[in-house]
């Protein structure tokens, strides 16, 4: 229940004053009167916004986005599937990617000098999966 705890206990619920994403019904206490509005999509004329345009990349999915203000850009955590790997046998299949961004349009893949793959000694692979073979699943975070 987390912030919600201090509510059922008959407090009021304090969401600051900025700007909320009303994606459920969490914080609204009356729907009387109100009307929820959806403004429809559209497709961003730059799409896809990250393509696999390094030789190490295959097929990047999956994209995880959030804003950094320590560094004040955009960061994404993608994955890609190498099914060359993959039928291969001869190096991971899954594995993951870093891109940065300003403006979360235009991105960046600062290639790591840490970050060795393949035949490539400085990539933007910041993850593959384990010794053991399993996949490595998506990145997830928690604010």
């Amino acid at each position: 229940m987390g912030f919600l705890s201090n509510y059922v206990k008959g407090n009021p619920l304090e969401i600051s004053f900025s700007a909320q994403l009303f994606l459920d019904d969490t914080l609204i206490e009356d729907r009387w009167a109100l009307t929820k509005t959806i403004n429809p999509p559209y497709r961003h004329m730059g799409n896809p916004i990250i393509v696999a345009d390094r030789a190490w990349e295959e097929r990047p999915y999956r994209p995880q986005v959030f804003f950094d203000q320590d560094i004040g850009r955009y960061r994404m955590y993608y994955q890609c599937f190498s099914g060359t790997n993959y039928w291969s046998k001869q190096g991971p299949s899954y594995y993951t990617c870093y891109a940065e961004s300003q403006d979360g349009l235009n991105w960046q893949k600062p290639e790591l000098v840490d970050s060795s793959f393949g035949n490539y000694p400085a990539t933007n692979v910041i993850r593959i999966n384990d010794a053991r073979g399993t996949r490595i699943q998506a990145l997830c975070f928690v604010t």
